[in-house]
């Protein structure tokens, strides 16, 4: 269920299968091929979209999300891209996991919080263990959200 690719830096992609459908109801919108990469200058990045903002931590290891607008409020929703990671590498190790594409599910991050939902799914995570430290390196991932209660 797990696609690998080890170069020298040990790096390993997780890719979603393209072949499988992804479950989208209870979202009222998606936006499509945001990008999880460094910036030259270490500042926090993201993208602010209608109904939807989104800074990318530092290090890559969170995503802080708000929704909403000024009329009706936002809600700040923190996103830990870390754990997920770390969780994504335990169970590649494990001697009963295959080699293959992941579900999509499989590649999910959902938050919810007083009337709001929103899933961050990875195409793709670029991760690095290093020291027994993990680093993500990149990631391309789709945001679906519901902007009301």
């Amino acid at each position: 269920m797990y696609t690998e690719y080890r170069g020298e830096t040990g790096e390993r992609a997780f890719i979603i299968d393209p072949g499988k459908p992804v479950e989208i109801a209870g979202y009222d919108h998606m936006l499509r091929q945001q990008s999880l990469v460094k910036s030259p200058d270490n500042n926090e990045h993201g993208f602010d979209a209608e109904g939807i903002s989104c800074q990318v931590g530092e290090n890559l290891n969170t995503l802080t999300v708000r929704i909403g607008d000024a009329r009706s409020g936002f809600e700040t929703m923190e996103i830990d891209v870390g754990a997920f990671a770390e969780e994504l590498l335990q169970e590649s190790e494990s001697p009963d996991v295959r080699v293959g594409k992941m579900a999509p599910e499989s590649m999910a991050i959902v938050a919810e919080q007083n009337g709001h939902k929103v899933m961050v799914l990875f195409q793709r995570l670029l991760l690095i263990r290093r020291d027994g430290k993990i680093t993500i390196s990149s990631g391309i991932f789709d945001i679906a959200f519901t902007s009301g209660k």
